[in-house]
């Protein structure tokens, strides 16, 4: 036989290992994926024995400004700590008036205090402390203000939160009844027109303002225009 046949005969010739070959790689395949602890599955509710609650969105220090809600989640594992799909979790909240849970859970911020959401499945459970926050007071200074024509000026404000802290200055809301007059953006005050404007800052259900008046020129100015 020539070298040429011989080279023909040896491609045309079945690979009689490749399936076997084919089915030893995929058996290796699924052995590691089984071993794996993050595999997620479905598998019977007698196989979990653990069960965490997971604060995706809560914010720092697990604390939920009245208005605000977040949605938490709870992780189940099997005996080998692989993640459980499938079974249902029950969620509960000690007092609902501060802190409701839906069965999906979502916690809302309803009014100022503490509360312990629970999620459980069967007799696991895990619990997380939640502390709602409010504002406790508002107040904003000078009381009442005369600016002229283009002068700007910086409003003070004072504002607690009911667990004492300060309150944050992104938590507070200002407007002007009237902007043509005079305008506020985030505490400072621009005087637009002569006239007659309210600052409100306000936030949480609160609020405070101040009076603002606006001339075209100075009370100085004034006095030496009608000097003699």
């Amino acid at each position: 036989m020539s070298l040429s046949k011989t080279f023909r005969a040896t491609l045309e010739t079945p690979d009689t290992f490749g399936p076997l070959r084919r089915g030893l790689l995929f058996g290796a395949a699924l052995l590691a994926a089984c071993n794996s602890s993050t595999l997620v599955g479905t598998v019977g509710e007698d196989d979990v024995v653990n069960i965490t609650i997971v604060e995706s969105t809560m914010p720092e220090g697990g604390k939920l400004f009245v208005g605000e809600s977040t949605v938490l989640e709870a992780e189940l594992r099997d005996r080998r700590g692989r993640l459980v799909n499938g079974p249902s979790i029950k969620w509960s909240s000690t007092a609902p008036s501060v802190a409701p849970v839906e069965r999906h859970g979502q916690v809302a911020g309803v009014s100022p205090g503490a509360a312990t959401i629970t999620a459980s499945h069967k007799n696991l459970a895990s619990s997380l402390e939640v502390e709602v926050v409010g504002v406790a007071s508002l107040g904003l200074e000078p009381d009442a203000v005369l600016l002229v024509v283009g002068q700007e000026m910086d409003m003070v404000v004072s504002a607690v939160a009911t667990d004492g802290e300060p309150l944050d200055a992104a938590r507070l809301q200002w407007s002007s009844t009237d902007p043509s007059v005079a305008s506020v953006a985030s505490g400072r005050v621009t005087a637009v027109a002569p006239g007659m404007a309210s600052i409100v800052v306000e936030s949480g259900g609160l609020r405070a303002e101040s009076s603002v008046e606006v001339s075209s020129t100075s009370g100085d100015e004034d006095d030496d225009g009608g000097a003699p």
